[in-house]
């Protein structure tokens, strides 16, 4: 964890025993791959308290045209967006560009997002590429 702080933390929280068995197995397994620098520890979920939306999606927050090609109205459609969670993982760069075109083309109404914001961000795409 870095600083001994767990207000920021990389955290696999498992809520039962199926996820926390296949928690502990992929984590092993990227520590075993990283030779040991892996600092993402896995815990078992206890009480969840909500971060205040301004650290919500933080790295994608700080990209205004990224933020904006979603089209989101306020906070919890930008917490709860499948759309905006996966943008922020390309943002972060823990996605490869390829991997985010293929989520982009399958996103749909389901997710929240409409035809002419898919296009959008994959406007958006090429232009950062």
């Amino acid at each position: 964890m870095g600083s001994g702080k767990r207000q920021y933390m990389s955290a696999i929280f498992a809520h039962n025993e199926e996820q926390l068995a296949a928690a502990r197995e992929s984590h092993a397994q990227k520590v075993s791959e990283k030779k040991g620098r892996v600092s993402t520890v896995v815990e078992k979920a206890t009480d969840f308290y909500e971060a205040e939306a301004y650290h919500q999606k933080w790295l994608l927050q700080r990209k205004a045209n990224w933020f904006r090609a979603l089209e989101l109205q306020d906070a919890r459609d930008m917490i709860e967006s499948p759309a905006a969670c996966r943008l922020n993982a390309y943002v972060a760069q823990a996605i490869d560009t390829q991997t985010m075109v293929g989520h982009v083309q399958k996103w749909g109404e389901g997710e929240g997002v409409s035809d002419e914001v898919r296009q959008n961000v994959l406007r958006r795409i090429k232009l950062e590429d």
